[in-house]
C-alpha cells in the first residue's frame, strides 16, 4: 500500500477532482471512490489501491463493499464510465480502515458538498429567500469555515420510536435553515446576520467602534450529527419556538415482521 499523506486538507483543485454524482431519488451524493483515495494516500495508482483494498475486504467486511455502488462518471477522455462510488457514510467507514486520523477532514468536506448542494437545490431558496441575502454567501465559503460545533451546539435523546435533536439557534430565521438527513446522518445550516438582529434591537445601525463588550457569533455555520440508528428520511418534523429548533426522527426497524397472505389469482 503507498504511503498516507501527512496531513490531510482538501484543497479547491482536489475538491474539483474529486467527481460526484447526485442521486435524487436517494437524495444524497456519491463520490468516486478512486477519485477519495488518491486525495487520501499518495498512490500514484488509485485505482489499483482500491482494487487491492476491495479484495482484502471482500473477505474480511464484504457488507461494506456491498454497500458501494457503480454508476457512471466521466472520465479524463471525455467519456462516461462505470466506476466504483459510494455516499459518504460509506467512504467514512472506509477511510477509517485507511487512516482514520483524516476523518475529520473529508466529515467536514462531505458536510460542505451537501450544504453547497442543499443551497442550489432547496425550494425555498429561489421562493423565499431575496437575491441581497446574504444566505448567498454559504456557497463561498471554506469547509474549514462552514462547521463549528460552537455555533449550533445540540442535544440528542430517544424513546423506543423516534430519535429527538434539539439545537438553540437563537438570531436565525428559521425559514432560511437548511435540513438534510440521509439514514444516518443529520445536517443543520444557516446563518445568523448581524446587521437584521441589531435592527430588530435597535432602530439606529451600530458601528464597530460603538462595541464595549463584542461574544456574539455571527455568519454562517453548520453541523453534521450522526444518528445512533437508522431513521426513516420521509418522516420528519422540525419545529422552532424561541429560537430552540426541534426535529424528530422516526425510527427504523429492521428486525421488524410483516406477514403477507398470498392471495389466489
Amino acid at each position: 500500500m503507498s504511503k498516507i499523506k501527512q496531513k490531510i486538507s482538501i484543497s479547491d483543485a482536489e475538491d474539483k477532482q474529486i467527481r460526484r454524482v447526485w442521486d435524487n431519488q436517494r437524495a444524497r451524493w456519491y463520490f468516486s471512490i478512486t477519485d477519495i483515495i488518491g486525495v487520501l494516500t499518495e498512490s500514484v495508482d488509485a485505482r489499483n489501491y482500491w482494487k487491492t483494498l476491495k479484495n482484502r475486504l471482500k473477505n474480511t467486511q464484504n457488507q461494506l463493499v456491498s454497500e458501494c455502488n457503480q454508476l457512471k462518471l466521466q472520465s479524463s477522455d471525455g467519456k462516461s464510465y462505470l466506476a466504483d462510488v459510494a455516499d459518504a457514510d460509506t467512504l467514512i467507514k472506509i477511510i477509517k480502515i485507511i487512516d482514520p486520523t483524516s476523518i475529520p477532514a473529508f466529515k467536514t468536506w462531505f458536510e460542505h458538498v451537501d450544504v453547497q448542494n442543499s443551497v442550489k437545490n432547496t425550494n425555498f431558496r429561489s421562493e423565499e429567500v431575496d437575491t441581497n441575502s446574504p444566505f448567498d454567501d454559504l456557497s463561498t465559503f471554506k469547509e474549514n469555515e462552514l462547521s463549528t460545533t460552537l455555533e449550533a451546539p445540540a442535544d440528542i435523546y430517544e424513546n423506543k420510536n423516534e430519535i429527538v435533536v434539539q439545537f438553540m439557534l437563537p438570531g436565525c430565521d428559521p425559514s432560511k435553515l437548511i435540513l438534510s438527513i440521509s439514514m444516518q446522518t443529520l445536517t443543520i445550516a444557516g446563518v445568523r446576520v448581524a446587521e437584521n438582529f441589531n435592527t430588530y434591537v435597535n432602530t439606529k445601525k451600530i458601528y464597530e467602534p460603538d462595541y464595549i463588550l463584542k461574544e456574539l457569533q455571527w455568519g454562517t455555520f453548520s453541523r453534521r450529527i450522526e444518528l445512533p440508528t437508522l431513521v426513516d428520511v420521509d418522516n420528519m418534523t422540525a419545529t422552532e419556538f424561541q429560537g430552540l429548533i426541534t426535529i424528530t426522527l422516526q425510527k427504523i426497524d429492521i428486525n421488524k415482521k410483516r406477514f403477507i397472505k398470498i392471495k389466489s389469482i
